[in-house]
C-alpha cells in the first residue's frame, strides 16, 4: 500500500439492536438488524512522540508501540486465534483487552506502510456504546478504526473491504461471527440480513428495511457474565444441529412483515415468539425472564437483543416493544433505559 499521510482523521460507526434472529443469523437465518444512534468514535492524529500510541479513556487504557511491538501483539492474536479454532483455548483469551481490538483493527488497515507513520501517530478511540451488552459495540469499534486508519493513510477502501476487516476483527472477538453486526454498523438504517454459509466473507441476502413507525425502548439488564463468543459457542454445542433455527426464521418473517405493514399488534407477537425461542436455548437469565414476563403482563412485549448470557443475573440489551417505556419496571428491577433512535446512516468520515 503507498500512502498519502493525512494530518487527521475521525471516523464514527454506529451501533446496533437486533430486532429479530439472534443466534439464528449464525446458523443462515435471516436477522432483522437495526442500527441505533449510539457510537464508536476513532481520531487519528500525527503526534510529536516517535511510535504508535493508543487512547482509550472509556477502558482507562493507553498504550505506545513500536512497530515491532503492535506487529508481534497482532501475530499473537493470530495464534491465539489458531488455538481457539483446534479447542485448545477459549475464544475469551483471543482478544482480552479492549486495546487488543482497537490496535489489531488498525494494523489490518495500515498493514506494510506501519513504518511510514511511525515517526508518531496518535490513535483515540471513545465509545457510547455500553460495551458487552449486545449493541455491536466490536464491530462499531473496528469500523471506525478501519475507516479513519484508511482515511490517515490516503486510502480508500470498499464498502466490501471495510467489512472482511470488521469481519476478521469480530471473528477474533467472538469466534464465529455471522457478520451481522458489521453490516448493520457499516451501512446503517434497518436490514435483512442473511449470510452466505459457505465462508461467511461476504452476506448473500440484505435488503433495506422501513425503520419501525412504532415506539420501542431498549433497557440494559447489565453486562452478560458470558461473552457473545461463550454463548455462541455453548449454543453451537447444544443446538448446532437442531431444527429450532426453522422456527426462529418464522418468528423473523412475522416480524419483518409487521415492520413492511406497520403492524404493531403483529410485531408483539413476533417478538414474543422470538423470546420463547431465546429462553429454550437457554440465553435468557432467570431474572430477565421475569422481567419479560411482567413487561408482557401489562400487553406488551420483550426479548433479549444480542448473545444474552448463560450465567448470572444479566442479559445485556432488552428490546421492549410497548406503548409507553417501562420506567415503573425498570425502578423495581434496578435497569436503566437507552435513551436511543434509529440511525439511518452507517460508518463514516466525520469532522
Amino acid at each position: 500500500m503507498t500512502t498519502n499521510l493525512q494530518p487527521a482523521s475521525r471516523a464514527r460507526a454506529p451501533g446496533k439492536v437486533i430486532l429479530s434472529g439472534e443466534h439464528a443469523v449464525v446458523y443462515g437465518r435471516p436477522g432483522l438488524i437495526m442500527a441505533v444512534d449510539l457510537y464508536a468514535e476513532t481520531a487519528i492524529t500525527a503526534d510529536r512522540k516517535k511510535g504508535l500510541a493508543f487512547h482509550l479513556p472509556d477502558f482507562t487504557r493507553s498504550e505506545r508501540f513500536t512497530p515491532a511491538e503492535l506487529q508481534a501483539s497482532f501475530a499473537a492474536a493470530r495464534e491465539r486465534h489458531e488455538d481457539f479454532l483446534r479447542g485448545r483455548s477459549s475464544i475469551l483469551d483471543v482478544l482480552s483487552d479492549p486495546l487488543d481490538l482497537i490496535s489489531f483493527a488498525f494494523l489490518a488497515v495500515v498493514g506494510d506502510c506501519i513504518t511510514d507513520i511511525a515517526s508518531g501517530v496518535c490513535v483515540d478511540f471513545s465509545m457510547s456504546i455500553p460495551a458487552g451488552c449486545g449493541l455491536g459495540g466490536s464491530a462499531a469499534a473496528a469500523l471506525s478504526v478501519a475507516k479513519a486508519a484508511a482515511a490517515f493513510v490516503g486510502a480508500a477502501l470498499t464498502d466490501d473491504e471495510l467489512f472482511r476487516h470488521a469481519m476478521e476483527c469480530e471473528r477474533l472477538q467472538h469466534g464465529n461471527s455471522s457478520g451481522a453486526d458489521p453490516y448493520a454498523c457499516l451501512h446503517g438504517g434497518c436490514v435483512r440480513f442473511r449470510k452466505s454459509m459457505d465462508d461467511g466473507t461476504l452476506p448473500v441476502q440484505c435488503r433495506r428495511l422501513r425503520l419501525p413507525s412504532f415506539p420501542f425502548y431498549l433497557v440494559n439488564t447489565g453486562t452478560p457474565l458470558s461473552s457473545t463468543g461463550e454463548c455462541v459457542e455453548q449454543v453451537a454445542h447444544r443446538f448446532g444441529n437442531s431444527s429450532i433455527w426453522d422456527d426462529f426464521e418464522s418468528a423473523t418473517d412475522v416480524v419483518e412483515e409487521a415492520l413492511d405493514g406497520g403492524d404493531v399488534a403483529a410485531f408483539r407477537c413476533g417478538v414474543r415468539r422470538n423470546h420463547q425461542l431465546l429462553e429454550r436455548i437457554g440465553v435468557v437469565p432467570a431474572r430477565v425472564s421475569r422481567f419479560i414476563a411482567d413487561v408482557e403482563g401489562q400487553g406488551a412485549a420483550a426479548k433479549v437483543s444480542g448473545g444474552g448470557s448463560m450465567r448470572g443475573d444479566a442479559g445485556g440489551i432488552i428490546l421492549v416493544a410497548a406503548d409507553s417505556a417501562p420506567v415503573d419496571l425498570c425502578r423495581a428491577y434496578g435497569y436503566s433505559i437507552l435513551d436511543v433512535s434509529a440511525e439511518p446512516e452507517g460508518v463514516r468520515l466525520v469532522e
